[in-house]
């Protein structure tokens, strides 16, 4: 009977900490679940490389599409473009 209870109180601890992730804009995931360019860019060096992108569902296979100055990375602004463009990264 414990451990049912003791199941049970994980399970529904883990759905309010799933909903608790969701932590907002500022080096993090945002309200909407979009990750942010702070949080992919975990150096804070402000690109993204290849190795970040790792983070993020499609983004590192597709960086060459977005890398408009081909410095190998991705800034703010391509980063935007490839988040409008490839939205089933954010799914």
């Amino acid at each position: 009977m414990r451990r049912i209870a003791l199941a049970l109180l994980l399970g529904l601890g883990s759905s309010v900490a799933f909903a608790a992730a969701n932590i907002g804009p500022v080096g993090g995931i945002t309200t909407d679940t979009t990750p942010s360019f702070a949080y992919v860019d975990e150096d804070a060096s402000g690109t993204i490389d290849v190795t970040e992108a790792d983070r993020v569902q499609d983004l590192a296979r597709n960086i060459d599409t977005f890398d408009a100055d081909g410095d190998g990375e991705l800034n703010q602004e391509e980063f935007s473009l490839a988040k409008a463009v490839l939205p089933e990264m954010y799914g």
